[in-house]
């Protein structure tokens, strides 16, 4: 009788193991599917990145900034946490096309450990969505161009590159994206 119940406590801790395991393999799985979550193509016409939050930057030049800013925009880009905002009045108004707006260039604020710390800034001379003309500026030079969007099944993609107005030899561009889970419309 004890060769019963000894053989059937092995069966049942066998059991149970099998059940554990299936059961991890399952979460495994479901985890492994919502990372790679796909997102339906968004009509980006008119797409508005004045009113985006988390515009992740990977690409960025301006000749105008200081040695200094353009280290901590390099930083940013190689963590791979380097943003840009737009800042300014009422974000529902767009009658002025974000004129005297800001372009906060940002990273995240290490000495607090929370927020984010603007490490440069150009102006918004003129920005609007319907034709992606996106008009920037510094206290030495301006650029102008149109924004060209893209998106995959994850991100829309963003890239700005603009001549010197004053004839300078290097552009300013800005390239870098959006998480589809993260658009505001």
């Amino acid at each position: 009788m004890k060769q019963i119940f000894s053989f059937l406590g092995i069966a049942l801790v066998a059991s149970c193991m099998i059940l554990v395991s299936c059961d991890k393999e399952e979460n495994n799985n479901n985890n492994s599917q919502n990372n790679q979550q796909q997102y339906p193509d968004f009509n980006l016409d008119g797409f508005n990145l004045a009113h985006q939050w988390d515009i992740h930057v990977d690409d960025f030049n301006c000749p105008d900034f200081s040695a200094t800013e353009k280290e901590k925009i390099q930083a940013g880009i190689d963590a791979g946490n380097l943003e840009i905002s737009f800042y300014g009045g009422d974000e529902e108004d767009e009658t002025n096309n974000y004129s005297g707006w800001i372009l906060d260039i940002l990273v995240p604020n290490v000495q607090t450990g929370n927020g984010m710390l603007v490490v440069a800034r150009m102006d918004i001379n003129y920005y609007n969505p319907q034709t992606q003309r996106l008009y920037l500026g510094t206290n030495e030079d301006n650029y102008d161009n149109n924004v060209s969007l893209t998106q995959d099944s994850k991100k829309i993609k963003f890239y700005w590159e603009a001549e010197s107005e004053r004839g300078g030899s290097e552009h300013s561009w800005i390239g870098g994206y959006i998480n589809k889970a993260d658009v505001r419309f």
